[in-house]
């Protein structure tokens, strides 16, 4: 039942991002927010491959907070301080939550935004690909873009897996 509506919630959102993409026309926010997010990916992906000191995505935390919702910050902390917490075992994100990945590529780049419910979908895929890897969900609050969500293609989204992962923290349960 949850491999299906994740199937469908994949499949609509591919959808919308193909319609919206032929059929958006390029306002001034539309170009904005896929300026902000091809800063953010040209920023972000050499220091994911470069990654010594802990996973990139705390890097992001620290220099870019701005860049982040309260919510998601939020919840990327909890993460990273459980992670940290732990000894041997992996409690938290295994995988680049920006790059929906564990092998990075070393450039990103932004599709055209499709506006969706007040904020903007913005697909981002590798260098060598033509698939969206991942769907950055932006908005704007007083003049500043920022990240609310990123969506992958499973139909899954971060805010959510932060949430599962938490739950089995708090239960006890291992990282499935």
């Amino acid at each position: 039942m949850k491999a299906n509506r994740m199937r469908w919630n994949a499949l609509a959102l591919t959808c919308l991002v193909t319609i919206g993409t032929c059929m958006a026309a390029q306002s001034p926010d539309t170009r904005a927010a896929r300026r902000f997010v091809q800063r953010f990916y040209d920023w972000y992906s050499p220091r994911a491959m470069s990654a010594k000191a802990g996973p990139a995505w705390n890097l992001a935390l620290k220099a870019k907070t701005a860049s982040f919702s309260p919510a998601l910050r939020r919840a990327l902390r909890a993460d990273v301080n459980a992670q940290a917490k732990s000894t041997g075992e992996i409690v938290g994100l295994d995988f680049d939550p920006f790059l929906n990945s564990q092998d990075p590529e070393l450039r990103y780049v932004a599709g055209t935004p499709v506006a969706s419910r007040g904020s903007y979908l913005v697909g981002v895929h590798g260098a060598s690909a033509t698939k969206p890897a991942v769907f950055a969900k932006v908005e704007s609050r007083h003049g500043a873009w920022r990240f609310t969500n990123f969506i992958y293609s499973s139909g899954d989204n971060l805010l959510e897996v932060l949430e599962r992962l938490k739950k089995l923290r708090e239960s006890g349960s291992s990282h499935p």
